[in-house]
């Protein structure tokens, strides 16, 4: 019994956790995504030529994080624009900000490679 209440405990922190997200910070990981994205094909070199795009793996794990954060901002704007589950739609845009960070992450650490 004690573990299933430490797993509500547990529960409960990720909702305090996530409701205490104020809109201000959400816009800057955003924004912060952004800049990531754009560094990404840069120093990647990544074409957005179709043609090209689909022979390069990079370019295919770019174009699901713009697709990711493209979505994410609609949800952002409608979030902040209209009344509805806060709670359900902030859970929602931590997916996408984690999932998005996870794939910078690995384009990321390809960049650092080839700079040593």
């Amino acid at each position: 019994m004690s573990d299933q209440k430490s797993n509500m405990e547990k529960i409960a922190d990720i909702v305090r956790a996530i409701n205490g997200y104020s809109p201000e910070e959400i816009s800057n990981e955003l924004a912060n995504i952004q800049t990531r994205v754009e560094n990404v094909i840069i120093y990647n070199r990544i074409d957005k030529d179709e043609q090209i795009a689909k022979k390069d793996p990079n370019s295919y794990k770019i174009k699901v994080v713009e697709t990711l954060h493209a979505k994410a901002t609609i949800e952002y704007t409608e979030l902040y624009s209209a009344e509805g589950s806060e709670y359900q739609t902030k859970a929602s845009l931590f997916g996408r900000l984690y999932a998005m960070d996870q794939q910078l992450r690995e384009l990321e650490r390809g960049i650092k490679k080839d700079e040593d």
